[in-house]
């Protein structure tokens, strides 16, 4: 098994940390303690709990461009939007300690404080840029399938259970919810 650092250590109790408490009661200390380590240890990889919020969501991206840089474009614009939006749903459902994370509003998902690299959203404006080229749709018309797209991803991700629902039959229902929103 890989030994993962103590930084490593340190964002993934810390997403456990948001999740169980939320941004407000967000303590480095119960994430210190969660690790073992000393209540100063976090603090000789981030900052504050700022700069720590932001390389949670700086994992979480690079997690998730990994996974999107696996996607085979089909051609067909309407499928391939529908199968990244679906490819995010399970990614969720695989990590969800990562849903939390996603959540930090404060810090600017789609460009981390910091971070001059694109955040997790540049994928999907790619994809809908696209989209939108192909399809001749107007601006609005893509933001706002964009809109419910993010939102059935989300929803999704919060309701299933993925050892459950999104076997065959369950993700063969949420492909098909994708693929209507981009008909």
């Amino acid at each position: 098994m890989e030994q993962i650092s103590t930084k490593e250590k340190l964002i993934l109790a810390g997403m456990d940390e948001i999740r169980a408490y939320g941004i407000e009661g967000f303590s480095l200390r119960r994430v210190a303690s969660r690790c073992g380590v000393s209540c100063g240890a976090p603090y000789k990889h981030f900052r504050d709990k700022e700069d720590m919020f932001g390389a949670m969501i700086r994992y979480v991206r690079d997690r998730w461009i990994e996974e999107y840089n696996n996607l085979e474009p089909t051609g067909d614009v309407t499928a391939d939007a529908a199968e990244y939006s679906l490819r995010f749903v399970k990614f969720l459902l695989a990590n969800p300690h990562y849903k939390s994370v996603l959540m930090i509003k404060q810090m600017g998902l789609d460009s981390p404080e910091g971070t001059p690299e694109p955040g997790i959203g540049i994928q999907a404006k790619r994809i809908f840029a696209r989209y939108r080229k192909e399809t001749g749709r107007s601006r609005e018309d893509v933001r706002a399938r964009m809109f419910v797209a993010r939102a059935l991803a989300f929803g999704a991700a919060l309701t299933l259970d993925p050892d459950e629902d999104l076997k065959k039959e369950g993700e063969e229902i949420v492909r098909k919810a994708f693929i209507a929103i981009f008909e």
